[in-house]
Order: structure tokens, then C-alpha cells, then sequence
């Protein structure tokens, strides 16, 4: 099980939680489920129950094109977003919203019951690309951290 808790001051808490059940794949069931429990910023008393799914979908393809426009140059024409699962498609459909009417938003979906298996292939070319472009650096340090990367400084006179 896995949660995740924020409270922002005025707004109120939430704990998202999450379960991972493995058996659930042989049965047709998604492996990962949960729920999030919103709560009052005044009293602390619980408001609602939203489901996992939902704020996953959503946030998660609003980190994700948030990302995208801050980093995509104005003079960019399309813009390709990677993604697995629901959220591939949510991406498109806000993306479109997100980008000015000359770019065209694709979405690539890698077949996620073989995501794992591409994740080497997808760190690669995403080093590839981060190396070429500086302001991908938080990216490869970000990999870095993630593979257990030492970064190694060096000095010459």
C-alpha cells in the first residue's frame, strides 16, 4: 500500500492511498486501485471521497502538459506525448487545449501491458535527448537520482 498526503493552508488535506494487487491482473482487474480522502481545513473532518483513478488520471496528465508548455519553445509545431494507460488519452485532449492552433499534439501509447519491458529503451532515448538540449539538465538529473547515478565533477586547469 502505498499514500501520499498534502495539506495546503485555506484549502484543506488530502490522503491519496493506494493498494497494488498483482493477482488482480489474472483476473481482468487493474492491479492498482485507491482512494482519496479530502478533508476540511477548518475542522479536519473528511468532505469527500474521490476515486484514485479519477485524480490520477487527471492530475497526472496536468503535470504532464504543465511540463510540456513550459518547456516546449513557442516556435515549436508538434509535440509528441509519451504516456501509458488513460492518461495517453487525456494528455490529447487537453494538450490540444494547451498549445496554440499550429501545433499538433500526437500521443504515443507503448502497449501498457509491455511498458516495463520499454522503460530501458525510454530512459535511453530520453538521456539521448536530454544530453542535446540544456534545459532538459533537471531531467538527467532526475534520471540520475532515479537509476542511483553518482554524478562525477571534474576540474582542469
Amino acid at each position: 500500500m502505498l499514500t501520499r498526503s498534502a495539506w495546503i493552508d485555506g484549502l484543506g488535506m488530502a490522503v491519496k492511498t493506494a493498494t497494488l494487487i498483482r493477482a488482480n491482473l489474472a483476473a481482468g482487474k487493474p492491479m492498482v486501485n485507491g482512494g482519496v480522502c479530502l478533508y476540511s481545513d477548518e475542522d479536519g473532518t473528511l468532505s469527500a471521497i474521490v476515486d484514485f483513478h479519477l485524480v490520477t488520471k487527471w492530475k497526472t496528465a496536468g503535470d504532464s502538459l504543465l511540463a510540456a508548455t513550459r518547456l516546449a519553445p513557442p516556435q515549436v509545431s508538434e509535440v509528441l506525448i509519451v504516456g501509458s494507460g488513460t492518461v495517453a488519452n487525456e494528455d490529447t485532449s487537453l494538450g490540444a487545449s494547451c498549445f496554440a492552433e499550429q501545433r499538433t499534439v500526437e500521443t504515443l501509447r507503448d502497449g501498457k501491458p509491455h511498458y516495463l519491458a520499454d522503460t530501458p529503451r525510454f530512459i535511453k532515448y530520453a538521456r539521448s535527448t536530454a544530453s542535446r538540449y540544456r534545459q532538459l539538465g533537471p531531467l538527467m538529473v532526475l534520471l540520475d537520482e532515479i537509476e542511483g547515478n553518482e554524478t562525477r565533477v571534474g576540474y582542469t586547469f
